[in-house]
């Protein structure tokens, strides 16, 4: 019978957190992201509204990577892992939901000043309102991918890692003003792509909330750009016209 690791990665995050004093779920929406950036004086006066993300990921299949089991071996997954935060005082929070419909809510929640909506959030999916600029995503990679064998597990001793995990995110993102809503002004993709060790000589935390930190790293880093994309555009619209002629 083929090991399966997937079983084996929950495993160890179950080991992890079978000593915390509480447990409970929420939803990705909710996870904590950074504080908006420093306000922009013209970005906070834009009405920006943000859709949900399209999903671009392939099918979702997992799979046991080539290896001998015993010495080498691994899974692979396509679709979003569990998002898991251990906080202060043991608690563990565990984070699940559509990770393309919790995108905007995350990005909205980065981003400074009080004119940002969500479109899922709106009755009529903001068809009526007057906006400035819309935001549009397409969700391209969450790949989570484990690495071990039992005989890693014999090697603990001398320091050797008895598995590896690397999780890959990636996401695109694009920016329409209003009034021109068939050219993007800015179409950028972000990516998040490490490892973490786990074994007697690295803490298994950090490897569990991998996931996370991905996610938390690309949100921040994207809302960032946004602000300055946008306030760009805006004052390249602003700039004075030339003198006419005397």
């Amino acid at each position: 019978m083929r090991t399966s690791y997937r079983a084996v990665a929950l495993a160890l995050v179950m080991t992890a957190t079978a000593c915390v004093s509480h447990v409970r779920s929420a939803d990705i929406a909710d996870i904590a992201v950074d504080a908006p950036p420093s306000e922009n004086p013209v970005f906070v006066d834009q009405r920006v509204l943000l859709r949900r993300f399209s999903d671009a990921r392939p099918e979702e299949f997992s799979r046991n990577l080539p290896g001998g089991g015993f010495f080498h071996g691994g899974s692979r997954h396509e679709y979003s892992p569990t998002y898991v935060d251990q906080g202060k005082q043991g608690a563990t929070v565990v984070y699940h939901g559509s990770l393309p419909h919790a995108l905007p809510y995350l990005l909205a929640r980065s981003l400074p000043g009080d004119n940002v909506r969500v479109a899922d959030a709106l009755s009529d999916a903001g068809a009526t309102a007057d906006w400035d600029y819309v935001v549009e995503g397409r969700l391209l990679r969450t790949r989570d991918t484990f690495r071990g064998g039992v005989a890693w597990i014999y090697l603990a001793p001398l320091g050797a890692p008895t598995g590896i995990r690397r999780y890959e995110m990636a996401y695109e993102i694009s920016v329409f003003a209003a009034d021109d809503p068939d050219h993007a002004i800015v179409t950028r993709r972000y990516d998040f792509d490490e490892r973490a060790k786990m074994g007697m000589y690295w803490s298994a935390k950090y490897a569990q909330r991998l996931p996370l930190h991905g996610l938390q790293t690309l949100v921040a880093r994207s809302a960032q750009d946004l602000v300055a994309e946008v306030a760009k555009h805006r004052a390249r619209r602003q700039t004075v016209s030339p003198a006419e002629p005397s």
